[in-house]
């Protein structure tokens, strides 16, 4: 059983995942003690199949809400991940919980994430934890600040993204749209049962975003992205879009235990 929980701000310690490690943050992380850990993502839709960008019918390159008149189309769907963690198994008298106990930490660089639309899954990040104990990952969508751990080099990479943690394009009712915000939100995993990381093996986690249900009321209608009395539902919508899970195979479905 994984429980999801949301969270504004909520520091832990933990030991953190990604694409650029800091060098010398964890040295336990290597040789007979290292576990390979991954983060896959994916931004599978569960609307029905429709033409694809080629006009063949078959797996759609698009996310589409709707029909018609009232019909909302997703071509790109980019999120910015500040922050993976992976939480410790047990709380001791050094590793209390804060980010101020001084236990061991690899701290990783902004990753802007392209989120696949045509249902299947990719796996960006990956780094080697120390064999052990887990209870659960955390994940942190905010804007990047130049102060950041790498800040002032993802913003040079990515100008547009000055504030921004959410970009998405595409069209409503047939019109195109830019939608950007600045959503800050925390999505933590707890394991009922934590997890025993064994040495020279791997495991893989997935972050599944029903992008689809972004731009949609409570009854699941297409809503006009660009209205700004659209902002808090279309935010919140986000809010609660994210799950993530263990999935070793790599096929964006929880793991059968």
């Amino acid at each position: 059983m994984i429980n999801i929980r949301m969270f504004g701000r909520a520091p832990s310690a933990a030991i953190l995942l990604g694409l650029a490690v800091t060098a010398g943050a964890c040295s336990d992380a290597v040789g007979a003690n290292a576990h390979a850990l991954s983060l896959s993502v994916t931004g599978k839709s569960t609307a029905a199949p429709v033409a694809s960008r080629t006009g063949f019918f078959g797996p759609s390159l698009d996310v589409v809400v709707g029909s018609g008149a009232n019909s909302i189309t997703i071509t790109k769907a980019q999120v910015v991940l500040g922050r993976i963690e992976v939480e410790p198994g047990t709380n001791t008298a050094t590793c209390s919980g804060t980010e101020a106990d001084g236990c061991p930490e690899l701290r990783v660089d902004p990753v802007l994430v392209d989120l696949p639309l045509d249902g299947t899954t990719k796996t960006d990040f990956g780094a080697s934890v120390p064999a052990g104990t887990y209870r659960g990952i955390e994940l942190k969508i905010r804007p990047v600040n130049s102060s950041d751990l790498g800040g002032a080099a993802f913003l040079a990479a990515n100008p547009s993204f000055s504030n921004v943690s959410v970009h998405v394009e595409g069209t409503y009712n047939g019109q195109p749209f830019s939608y950007n915000s600045s959503l800050d939100a925390e999505i933590e995993m707890e394991l009922s049962t934590p997890m025993t990381l064994t040495s020279g093996s791997g495991s893989n986690f997935t972050l599944f975003i029903d992008v689809a249900s972004w731009f949609t009321d409570s009854s699941g209608n297409a809503i006009d992205p660009t209205n700004s009395q659209n902002a808090s539902t279309i935010e919140n919508q986000i809010k609660q879009s994210f799950k993530v899970f263990e999935d070793d195979d790599r096929n964006g479905a929880p793991d059968s235990h």
